[in-house]
């Protein structure tokens, strides 16, 4: 095995920072190191093990899933090209090439997975409330609008999620407006109340998508899409005397911790680039140094990538202050 291509990356022993989110420790830093050492020693246990009979079919399996590479139609027979052009990638392109296949922004991730279950769950008590507080309504005021079966909806939305195998992480936002050809059971609408056909026309452009680690700032946005305006004003047309967080508040709290900048690193690292030895004539052999040299390029980059695991752990933390803010604005008596 080759020792020169491992030689530092073993485990330090040490825990870099500890971060607290939701109530959950977690261990950041050393991420980076410890998994471009596992690609190392699977790369170099491929070789031992395949050394005398290794065929391109094998070769070619192993560099995509190695390397983290899109397959295309075209990919099989360009593959030198392929590994070539990543090769010469400068070294900020073969960070982040890192950062994104080992997930080094978890932490971050993370935090903003614990800002969008406070908003989750705010809003589907939103929706909880209007389905009360339009049932009350009616009833006091004898209407002849149908009012809501709340135990009823859970069930059948819960029923439908399995059936169309949704597995859905908020039953009550998807069901409100859900994918096309389902209906939603549930009732909006009072005859003669403008707000509540408002409401209506602002829940059928909304979309609940769920969330997603690899994408937490978009799918945080889609769900802040929520038209919790327009619930606010269909459940203030029914009664006066209920009362709602400042969202306006919330909104400056988030704009101010987030404000305070935190600097991305800077990478000015610079690669030798070689070409393969005169001597490599197999397609396989310049396929394997390629990689190998990708490899031990990725090592030198160690420095950096605790630089970014920094940046990253920085951020979450200024997000869990966000986190830490919103939870105490949303402490309210009817609406939570």
């Amino acid at each position: 095995m080759n020792k020169t291509i491992l030689g530092g990356l073993e485990s330090t022993g040490k825990t870099d920072r500890i971060l607290t989110i939701g109530g959950t420790r977690y261990t950041t830093g050393g991420k980076y190191r410890y998994m471009l050492r596992d690609l190392i020693l699977d790369w170099e246990t491929f070789l031992n093990v395949y050394q005398e009979s290794l065929d391109y079919d094998h070769l070619f399996s192993q560099v995509v899933k190695l390397l983290n590479i899109k397959e295309n139609e075209n990919l099989r027979e360009s593959m030198i090209d392929v590994i070539q052009e990543i090769y010469k990638l400068p070294a900020k392109q073969h960070l982040l090439c890192m950062m994104k296949q080992f997930m080094i922004y978890e932490p971050v991730s993370i935090a903003i997975h614990s800002i969008y279950i406070i908003f989750k769950h705010h809003f589907e008590n939103i929706v909880k409330s209007y389905c009360s507080i339009r049932n009350a309504y009616i009833e006091k005021n004898k209407l002849n609008d149908a009012p809501n079966d709340w135990n009823y909806l859970i069930n059948h939305w819960n029923e439908q999620n399995n059936y169309y195998e949704l597995d859905s992480s908020s039953i009550i936002l998807l069901f409100i407006n859900p994918p096309k050809g389902i209906k939603t059971e549930m009732r909006f609408l009072i005859k003669g109340n403008p707000h509540t056909t408002e409401l209506m026309k602002a829940i059928k452009k909304y979309h609940y998508t769920g969330f997603c680690p690899k994408v937490p700032h978009r799918r945080l946005t889609e769900l802040l899409n929520f038209p919790f305006q327009e619930f606010k004003n269909a459940i203030l047309s029914m009664d006066k005397n209920i009362s709602f967080p400042n969202y306006t508040q919330i909104e400056k709290e988030m704009r101010i911790t987030l404000g305070k900048k935190i600097t991305k690193p800077i990478i000015n690292r610079k690669f030798n680039i070689e070409n393969p030895p005169s001597g490599l004539k197999e397609k396989m052999d310049i396929i394997k140094w390629y990689v190998s040299k990708i490899l031990e390029m990725r090592k030198e980059l160690l420095p950096e990538a605790k630089l970014y695991e920094n940046y990253y752990t920085d951020m979450a933390e200024q997000l869990q202050l966000v986190s830490d803010k919103i939870v105490k604005l949303l402490k309210i008596k009817n609406v939570d």
